[in-house]
């Protein structure tokens, strides 16, 4: 008799077993617990580094994440969290993943899309075909070298001849594509009279103001269209077109295509002459 109720042998015992595996369950997951905020505190990869990794992309700066070695910083820390047990093809899967990470900020940060891509698929055979985990780290470190340099020059190429001004302005413009953006509105971010600005644009890039920002907005829409599943209205929406319709006259005069003809078949942009000053013989690439 136990506290007023008679329990015989086989049902102490039952209950005995029962009480023993919650334990064990309790003190597994305890311990499961434990290890994880062990690994946290210790594990070197944070967002803070990820978002150090996407800012260099996409600014086309690489020195932010080197080391004073030379060597990349960000992805030595992301690859060597001390506790972080890691297979082979879970070593695979981080470096698929910081190479998917580098190719969507270069194209940010003003990359064309198809370099952008086919530097990608190239780096994703390597990882497939690659022998040794230190093959793996140095294709990594290439990656990213490889789309900072290639955003650094893409940079320099969109702005070359521009004066400070008009660089300032294209900065300004291209951090607000997604709001509507006036002449008065960037020459007052600048510092100068509009008409002035109007003109320094169609001389310095070839392109009257309003058509820069359409080409910007259609460059960040070949992003859409190639990497998310949004539709077209809400592209136009996202990228303060004043309707669907127009987005995709606007889309179809600068690519060569359709928006839907894009994202289904992959139609590449065009290379488009902006119109210089004359004299000038120098053709641009829109993409």
């Amino acid at each position: 008799m136990l506290l007023g109720s008679i329990f015989d042998a086989k049902e102490l015992a039952d209950k005995a077993v029962s009480a023993r595996r919650e334990d064990m369950m309790d003190t597994a997951l305890g311990k499961a617990l434990f290890d994880i905020r062990e690994e946290e505190l210790v594990s070197l990869y944070t967002m803070e580094s990820e978002r150090m990794l996407i800012a260099a992309v996409r600014d086309g700066d690489l020195s932010r994440i080197l080391d004073e070695q030379g060597r990349i910083r960000y992805y030595n820390n992301r690859m060597r969290a001390p506790l972080a047990a890691r297979t082979k093809r879970q070593f695979e899967y981080e470096v698929v993943a910081l190479v998917t990470i580098a190719t969507r900020a270069a194209v940010d940060g003003g990359l064309d899309i198809d370099t952008a891509f086919s530097l990608s698929d190239l780096y994703l055979q390597r990882i497939d075909n690659h022998k040794t985990p230190q093959e793996l780290e140095e294709i990594a470190r290439h990656a990213i070298r490889t789309f900072c340099e290639k955003v650094a020059e893409c940079k320099m190429e969109a702005m070359g001849g521009c004066s400070p001004r008009t660089q300032r302005a294209i900065k300004y413009i291209r951090a607000h594509l997604h709001y509507p953006v006036t002449l008065e509105e960037v020459s007052e971010y600048v510092k100068i009279n509009p008409k002035y600005l109007s003109r320094s644009f169609l001389k310095e890039t070839g392109l009257k103001f309003t058509e820069f920002i359409q080409r910007e907005r259609i460059k960040e829409a070949c992003v859409l269209l190639k990497t998310t599943n949004m539709p077209c209205i809400e592209i136009a929406n996202t990228l303060s077109f004043s309707s669907q319709s127009y987005f995709i006259k606007v889309f179809s005069e600068v690519v060569g295509s359709t928006p839907q003809k894009y994202r289904k078949e992959g139609v590449f942009p065009l290379k488009l002459e902006s119109r210089r000053s004359q004299g000038d013989e120098k053709k641009d690439t829109w993409f």
